[in-house]
């Protein structure tokens, strides 16, 4: 279960530029506000939203959102946090994926803020050292959002890669890959 979620002080700066457009922007913006509260309130990710059709090899655990109109958010998860690293169109998903392929979770740590229950997070010049650390206190001293509970998640490993593994079958791999079986 998702306890924590993290974004990106550019993803904020970006909701914000998005909002301010109108029409197909501050739609995808606003989508991706309900994306992240769902993710925060305990829904699992796989139901948040609408995952992009294909997930994504080029991060391990990435989630890929599709907003809708050509957007898309990409996130990753790892333990029991989501933290939310890139918003923008379809390219400049794929141009960002490409740059950041493999990354390492670590080194956005200094750039990441701790989502909060009243939007998106208002602790604006403060940067996560330890996510589990900063679960519960902000550094003015109030209480963060984070969601807690005594009912264990079943299916807590699961990942998006095994979700699309689970729909392909043995005839599906056998006709992309003929020519290997030849």
């Amino acid at each position: 279960m998702i306890e924590h979620v993290y974004i990106h002080t550019k993803v904020e700066k970006e909701f914000q530029r998005l909002q301010d457009q109108e029409n197909t922007p501050a739609f995808a913006a606003k989508k991706a506000e309900q994306i992240i509260h769902s993710l925060a309130t305990g829904t699992k990710p796989v139901h948040a939203g609408k995952l992009s059709r294909n997930g994504d090899a080029r991060i391990k655990k990435c989630l890929k959102y599709d907003l809708g109109k050509g957007y898309r958010m990409i996130c990753v998860k790892e333990r029991k946090a989501v933290y939310v690293l890139y918003t923008g169109s379809h390219d400049s998903c794929d141009t960002w994926l490409d740059k950041n392929r493999n990354l390492k979770i670590d080194n956005f740590l200094p750039n990441l803020n701790l989502y909060e229950h009243q939007g998106l997070s208002c602790r604006a010049n403060s940067s996560v050292t330890d996510p589990m650390e900063v679960a519960h206190v902000d550094g003015g001293g109030n209480k963060a959002f984070s969601i807690k509970t005594d009912i264990p998640d079943l299916d807590e490993e699961a990942d998006y890669d095994d979700i699309l593994m689970e729909k392909i079958t043995q005839k599906d791999l056998r006709e992309i890959f003929q020519g290997f079986i030849q």
